[in-house]
């Protein structure tokens, strides 16, 4: 991870100017959560000039050299600053380096957090840590708590006001003699009852040198005898830590146990500690498999030689609270419609330091699922064959199957987790953000959980290793080992469905390749004018067609030959991460779609220098842009470094819809008209245009425009005029209502190619659209200002031929220029 934001100059102010006003425009979070989750540290320069108003740079922010002087400290002081804000910019600063042992730092990520926490000392001096948010209130504890003093720490409890349960881990860290050798052993006892769950109490620790976490004990009382519970516990390379856990399970109160030990083909050197395990207990059975499977395989093997009414599961390092067992059968006993239940947890390290930074509160605890083993084997099988992410997809699975009130999450905390030291190359979790493979993982099973749902799937998983999957899974999950997959084109983009334009030129520029018998991949990079709190699932046409083995969907870290990179946008690149790519790239290219700014100076979208820069980092070879249309050509001149321009354009592909040939032309009073586009004001003229363009006798249909009519025309939308959110309908479902197709919009705005236009004219509609639009369109759309449209559209109708020709015009113009045949052909010809 970088730790420092690099000085580049190709960062002009309007730019993040025009980025800031789309982030003050959603709430605070979403800016933050977007960076974190995206990886971006280039995200970290608009997060400064948001705090800051534009009046620091990110460069003298996070200059390593003067951070936390006095100098420093009073540059910051000295101007108009958003504290909250600023307190974002440390809470991202600090977590894009997380890691789980704070104390035990890669110097990357020291430096991250020393800059953070110089941040937040800012904030505390100018008297406004109680602007700060509660999260960022209390990363600065956990930043304090690792790398400051006890007084510190002691002094900003009492400042920010924090409820006593939110700070007490950190008060319980300060008295942990193992972290600062002047705290007392009596003191942090006390600690440790003020800082437990009431579920977990009493808990206390045995005597003894042995490490701490392995000393964790609480009074067990045995119950009367009750229904067998077979408890799963994986093991790969255990050490001692494993005894300590079978304990735990051995001094449950419920003592009618079935303790499955699958030893995941450790190496020699650690069958003594399984030996041990062994003849700890007659319940305990040990399972050895001869090569290394994976958790859930071998959860898989056990759940086959299970015997319990019950099932559950116990991570090897963990520690289970005694009535746990107790109380999760007694919570399936009680409720005959749930089939499983699961409990939460607290998470420490063996020096029982319960601090983590931005991580706070319990936790749902993924190895306690306790599922009834008869009724959920019978209908659903075993786990997903994967190497992570399984005990997820099948308490889901069983929602998906028996109704979402089958799996009760319940708020007890009966565990204490071990956390340990994880590195940024291999963790796949930090607060905010979780590694792609992760998040496809559960957006394909979701999909199928609901086609589960909806009766189209079946949720059994019948086999241990099945040949076929029910979902894709990404190569970082999937049990088969990694293989370089060799694709002729992947395809770069925002996949996330949010209804514009560039959504469904990406999709019709792959299945068009995927139809010329090309090896297509589709890849995600987050746009950030689009700003969400999580991720949002990607397009369900492009799932689709991975799930239906069309396309490959291809993650930046993922092994690959590729033939051909296409970025769809230079937006896309200016705030992507930094990294390089695990593919093997001959060719990039980039589709530019959009102008980096408009003709006035607005709307500052990318850098197109920097954004080159960017692909080169990314991919490994400097890309060649090509525009969709002569506008963004002449947007990109002198922009980009010399021979990087393509000599051609490259329109995106346009479908041809159904022939309307032999379709009646209906009466004047009765021809529909209409318009889609995005619901943003640029995307429509001024308000006087807007009602003369569309004063037609008979219904006029706008798809995405409630907002932005609405936001022209007040009260004043007339009573024939249908307005449509975005997503309501599909594109062609909607152009298949009407008659006419009248797209007129901003003289100020620049429109890169106005693919609604073509979507039109390959629908068989009359287009009428601006005069500017013809070096586009040629003769496939009629043209006309505001003022004529109207007469415009009433003289085609008079002549029903010329209505005619003007149809099959626009469709020949769709195929010559836009049709997939020819941009497929085009497109391949670059090299």
């Amino acid at each position: 991870m970088q730790n420092h934001i690099p000085v580049d100059e190709a960062w002009p102010r309007s730019l993040l100017d025009d980025h800031a006003d789309l982030a003050r425009a959603v709430p605070q979070r979403r800016l933050e959560r977007t960076v974190l989750r995206t990886e971006s540290t280039a995200g970290r320069r608009l997060m400064v000039h948001l705090a800051t108003g534009g009046q620091l740079s990110a460069a003298e922010v996070f200059d390593p050299v003067s951070c936390g002087t006095e100098e420093w400290a009073e540059r910051i002081l000295a101007v108009d600053v958003d504290w909250r804000a600023l307190g974002g910019v440390a809470y991202v600063t600090a977590l894009q380096g997380a890691i789980v042992e704070d104390r035990d730092l890669a110097d990357s990520v020291r430096e991250d957090r020393r800059l953070a926490l110089a941040l937040f000392d800012v904030i505390r001096r100018s008297g406004e840590l109680g602007r700060l948010t509660r999260a960022q209130g209390l990363l600065y504890l956990d930043l304090l708590t690792t790398m400051g003093t006890r007084a510190q720490v002691e002094s900003v409890i009492e400042e920010s006001r924090l409820e006593s349960e939110a700070v007490a881990a950190h008060r319980l860290d300060l008295a942990n003699p193992l972290l600062h050798p002047e705290s007392t052993w009596p003191e942090w006892l006390d600690r440790l009852e003020e800082f437990v769950p009431a579920d977990l109490k009493p808990l206390s620790i045995l005597p003894g040198d042995g490490v701490l976490f392995d000393r964790l004990w609480s009074p067990s009382r045995p119950r009367p005898a009750g229904p067998l519970v077979t408890v799963v516990v994986s093991v790969y390379n255990p050490g001692v830590h494993l005894l300590s856990a079978i304990d735990s399970l051995l001094r449950q109160s419920h003592q009618e146990l079935e303790i499955i030990v699958v030893d995941d083909g450790s190496p020699e050197d650690c069958q003594d500690v399984l030996q041990q395990v062994a003849v700890r207990d007659p319940r305990i059975r040990l399972v050895r498999l001869p090569v290394n499977a994976g958790t859930y395989r071998c959860r898989n093997y056990a759940i086959g030689l299970a015997r319990g009414t019950y099932v559950t599961f116990h991570d090897d390092d963990d520690w289970a609270h005694p009535e746990r067992i107790a109380y999760q059968v007694a919570g399936l006993e009680g409720a005959p419609d749930v089939v499983a239940n699961l409990t939460r947890c607290i998470r420490a390290t063996e020096h029982l330091s319960f601090i983590r930074a931005g991580y706070h509160g319990t936790r749902l605890n993924a190895s306690s699922l306790m599922f009834d083993r008869r009724r959920v084997t019978a209908r659903m099988g075993f786990f997903d064959a994967v190497r992570k992410g399984g005990d997820s997809e099948y308490a889901m699975r069983i929602a998906a199957t028996f109704g979402p009130e089958s799996v009760l999450a319940d708020p007890a905390v009966m565990a204490v987790v071990r956390v340990g030291q994880e590195s940024l190359s291999t963790g796949d979790f930090r607060p905010g953000w979780r590694h792609a493979s992760r998040w496809s993982y559960r957006f394909f099973f979701e999909r199928y959980h609901e086609r589960i749902r909806t009766g189209s799937a079946s949720p059994l998983i019948a086999s241990m290793d099945p040949v076929e999957r029910s979902h894709p899974a990404p190569q970082a999950i999937a049990y088969k080992p990694a293989r370089t997959r060799h694709l002729d084109v992947v395809v770069v983009g925002d996949w996330r469905d949010w209804g514009g334009a560039r959504n469904r030129s990406m999709l019709a520029e792959v299945e068009a390749l995927v139809d010329a018998g090309l090896r297509v991949g589709i890849t995600h990079l987050e746009l950030f004018r689009l700003l969400y709190d999580k991720e949002v699932t990607p397009a369900s046409a492009a799932l689709e067609l991975v799930e239906q083995g069309k396309v490959e969907w291809l993650l930046l870290d993922e092994p690959a030959d590729v033939q051909r990179v296409r970025v769809w946008g230079g937006d896309v690149l200016q705030f992507a991460p930094l990294r390089r790519s695990a593919w093997d790239v001959e060719q990039v290219e980039v589709v530019a779609n959009t102008t980096p700014v408009e003709l006035d100076g607005r709307d500052h979208r990318h850098v197109p220098a920097y954004c080159a820069a960017a692909a080169e980092t990314l991919f490994g070879r400097r890309a060649t842009w090509f525009p969709v249309s002569p506008v963004v050509r002449r947007s990109l001149d002198g922009l980009l470094p010399q021979g990087e321009m393509s000599t051609s354009d490259l329109p995106p592909v346009v479908a041809l819809g159904p022939d309307r040939e032999g379709r009646d032309l209906p009466a004047w009073a009765e021809l529909v008209v209409g318009r889609h586009s995005a619901d943003v004001l640029s995307k429509f003229p001024a308000a006087s245009e807007l009602l003369q363009a569309y004063a037609f006798p008979g219904p006029v249909r706008m798809l995405g425009a409630t907002r932005s009519v609405r936001s022209l025309l007040g009260e004043a939308v007339p009573d024939h005029w249908s307005l449509v959110e975005t997503g309501s309908i599909e594109v062609e479902d909607f152009l298949a209502g009407l008659d006419v197709f009248v797209y007129l919009d901003d003289d100020d705005a620049t429109e890169a190619f106005a693919r609604p236009v073509a979507e039109a004219m390959a629908a068989g509609l009359l287009v009428v659209t601006a005069p500017r639009f013809r070096e586009l369109y040629g003769p496939g759309a009629v043209y006309a200002d505001s003022t004529d449209v109207v007469a415009t559209v009433q003289r085609m109708h008079d002549d029903p031929a010329a209505w005619a020709a003007q149809r099959d015009a626009s469709r020949r113009v769709v195929e010559e220029r836009f049709g997939a045949a020819a941009v497929v052909a085009a497109s391949l010809a670059t090299a």
